[in-house]
C-alpha cells in the first residue's frame, strides 16, 4: 500500500488501498508522506504549453488531498480508504479515487466538486471514527454491543441477588414461600399478607432503594419474583449443594448408602438417599442426598433408581461400601432384593439392616404390652 521513494518519500500506491490493514489505514491517515515547499512537482506532456504542474498551496486549501510522485497525479486519502464500491446513488467513483487526478487546469473546480459529493462526506466520518476506535479513543460498535451486555447482565445481577438471598433465608430458617395470595405486583408499602416471601421483600425494600424501584417498577418479566422463577432458584441451589456434599464424599473413598421409599402427599412414591461417609478429618457424616420419584417398588427397578441417582449427581459408586435398609423382601431380599443386585454390581456394598428400622421394630412389637404402651402414649 505504500511505497519508498528515496527522491521523494512515501508514496501512494493505489493498487492494494482495497485491501489495506487498520495499521496501512491509521498510517495513511496520520503519517502520508507530504512533499515540502521547494519540491519540485513533474510536469505532464499535455501541460506543457500552458506550463501547468500541481500547486504545493492546494495541500492546504484542500486538507485530504494526497499527492503520488508515483502516479504523478492526486488523491483523496478519505475516498480510496472508506469509500464504498460503486459511489452513494448516482456518484460513482473515478477521478480522485481509482483513478489519479492530473488535469491541472480544471484542478480547482473538481477540488470543490469532490468535496460536496455525499460519498465523500461520508468517508470523512468512517475516518474520524476510525481514527477514535484504533487509537482507543472510542469503543467499536462491536464493542458497545459487548459493554452494554455486560452491564445489563451486571444489573440482572444486582436485581436477583436479593431475591435468592430472601429464598435461601426462607429455606435456612424452614419457612414456607408461598402464603395465602402470591401473585400480582409488590407494593412495598401495602401492609396485606402475602406470604414470607413478598413479606422479608418488602421490608428489605424499605432500606433498599434500588430494589423498591424494580419491585414497583414497570415490567413483570424482570423482577424475577414469580413462583416459577422461585422454583428455579430452589433448584439452582439444590445443584449447587449437592455438587459440594459430592465433591466432599467422593474425596472421602468410601460411603454407605441409606434409602427408604415412601408416599408423599400427591400419592407419588418418592424414593429418599441419604450417604454416610468419613471426612478427611476422620468424622463420621450422614446427609441427605435427594429424593427420586419412583413408578415401581420391584427390587430391580429401586436398584436403577439408586445407582442413576448416584450417577445423575455425579457419585462414584466404586467407593460404596455398605447398604443400609429396612427388611422388606424387595430391599433384603437374598435373590431379586436391592442388597442382593446392589452387591452383584459391587461387591464391597456390604448389606446390614438398618439400625432405625430395627428399633422401630422393636418398639412396635414391645407396644403389645400394656405398660409399655402407655408410656410410649404418654411420650408421644
Amino acid at each position: 500500500m505504500l511505497s519508498k521513494n528515496t527522491s521523494a518519500g512515501t508514496t501512494l500506491s493505489l493498487e492494494s488501498f482495497s485491501e489495506a490493514s487498520n495499521s496501512q489505514s491509521h498510517q495513511v491517515l496520520t503519517n502520508l508522506w507530504v512533499p515540502d515547499v521547494e519540491y519540485k512537482f513533474l510536469m505532464l506532456a499535455k501541460n506543457e504549453k500552458r506550463g501547468l504542474r500541481f500547486q504545493h498551496k492546494w495541500l492546504n486549501e484542500f486538507n485530504w488531498l494526497a499527492y503520488s510522485n508515483v502516479k504523478n497525479g492526486t488523491f483523496c486519502k478519505y475516498c480510496v480508504l472508506f469509500a464504498k464500491n460503486g459511489g452513494v446513488g448516482s456518484q460513482p467513483l473515478g477521478s480522485l479515487v481509482t483513478v489519479a487526478f492530473s488535469n491541472w487546469k480544471k484542478a480547482k473546480e473538481t477540488f470543490r466538486a469532490h468535496g460536496s459529493l455525499k460519498h465523500h462526506t461520508l468517508s470523512i466520518l468512517d475516518s474520524e471514527h476510525f481514527l477514535k476506535v484504533i487509537e482507543k479513543k472510542e469503543l467499536s460498535i462491536i464493542e458497545r454491543i459487548d459493554n452494554n451486555r455486560v452491564v445489563q447482565i451486571e444489573e440482572n445481577r444486582r436485581k436477583i441477588r436479593p431475591i435468592i438471598e430472601c429464598i435461601i433465608l426462607c429455606g435456612k430458617e424452614e419457612l414456607a414461600l408461598r402464603g395465602h395470595r402470591d401473585f400480582g405486583d409488590i407494593i412495598v408499602d401495602d401492609e396485606s399478607r402475602q406470604g414470607h416471601f413478598h413479606g422479608i421483600l418488602k421490608y428489605r425494600a424499605k432500606g433498599d432503594e434500588f430494589l423498591r424501584n424494580v419491585l414497583e417498577g414497570s415490567g413483570k418479566r424482570n423482577k424475577y419474583t414469580s413462583p416459577i422463577i422461585q422454583n428455579e432458584i430452589i433448584q439452582s441451589c439444590n445443584t449447587i449443594l449437592i455438587r459440594k456434599l459430592v465433591n466432599v464424599i467422593n474425596e472421602s473413598k468410601c460411603f454407605s448408602v441409606l434409602a427408604d421409599e415412601t408416599t408423599d402427599i400427591s400419592t407419588k412414591e418418592q424414593l429418599s438417599i441419604c450417604v454416610r461417609y468419613i471426612d478427611e478429618n476422620k468424622k463420621l457424616y450422614e446427609n441427605f442426598l435427594q429424593f427420586f420419584e419412583i413408578d415401581s417398588l420391584t427390587g430391580n427397578d429401586l436398584d436403577n433408581s439408586i445407582l442413576n441417582g448416584f450417577n445423575r449427581c455425579g457419585l462414584d459408586c466404586n467407593y460404596l461400601y455398605d447398604q443400609g435398609y429396612d427388611g422388606a423382601s424387595n430391599m433384603a431380599g437374598r435373590f431379586k432384593g436391592v442388597q442382593t443386585i446392589v452387591r452383584s454390581k459391587y461387591p464391597n456394598a456390604i448389606y446390614v439392616h438398618c439400625a432405625a428400622h430395627s428399633l422401630n421394630l422393636a418398639v412396635s412389637t414391645a407396644s403389645g404390652i400394656k405398660p409399655i404402651r402407655n408410656c410410649l402414649g404418654v411420650i408421644e
